[in-house]
């Protein structure tokens, strides 16, 4: 089976990896070309060539229902999702964690799993797509000199400075009569509630 626009889009979709492939103007002319070589006016239904107009069968959905049409009409539930008929207080009960349940059981990864293979796979990633791996390499000076002079890029390492303990700087208020301290988000409330011992 060959890949068309649609199929390729939705299986990189399903699998969240969309975002992974970018794909170039002639193969995206090939996908396009693809799917109208797919496309057939004649495996349409009859159903779907009539211009006659859809009956309105859910009242919630907005507009008036006859029940007479409503009796009358031929149903196709070959798109329907859920089965072929839903009652009106399951469907609007229904969460969406219990269609994703529904969905993750109906939905065929045939398709999606032929898009990994072939746009995702490892021998199919480009060298831009692939990740980079960073390590940290320790070399002598002249070594870095010698690179630097010969216009290698070096790997880039971390300059964040270590954390020293002892500078920590920690807010105290003190008395200045007796010598106080006082710590913490209310300090200064503290400080002036304070009842000085020290003789004035």
């Amino acid at each position: 089976m060959k890949l068309d626009y649609y199929s390729v889009i939705g299986g990189l979709g399903s699998l969240d990896r969309s975002h992974s492939v970018v794909l170039g103007p002639q193969e995206l002319r090939e996908l396009v070309k693809n799917t109208e070589e797919n496309r057939s006016d004649t495996a349409l239904p009859d159903l779907y060539r009539n211009n006659k107009e859809r009956v309105n069968i859910h009242g919630y959905l907005g507009g008036r229902v006859d029940m007479k049409e409503v009796s009358e009409m031929t149903y196709d539930l070959n798109h329907t999702l859920l089965g072929g008929y839903v009652p009106r207080q399951q469907l609007e009960t229904l969460c969406s964690t219990d269609f994703a349940r529904y969905m993750h059981r109906k939905v065929d990864c045939g398709d999606a799993m032929q898009v990994y293979d072939t746009f995702l796979a490892d021998n199919h990633l480009g060298l831009a797509q692939r990740p980079r791996i960073h390590t940290q390499t320790t070399q002598s000076p002249q070594a870095q000199s010698q690179a630097q002079g010969q216009g290698i890029a070096q790997p880039m390492q971390d300059k964040i400075p270590p954390v020293q303990h002892d500078t920590h700087v920690r807010k105290v208020v003190v008395c200045k009569r007796c010598s106080a301290r006082f710590l913490g988000p209310s300090r200064m409330k503290s400080l002036r509630r304070h009842n000085c011992k020290a003789a004035i």
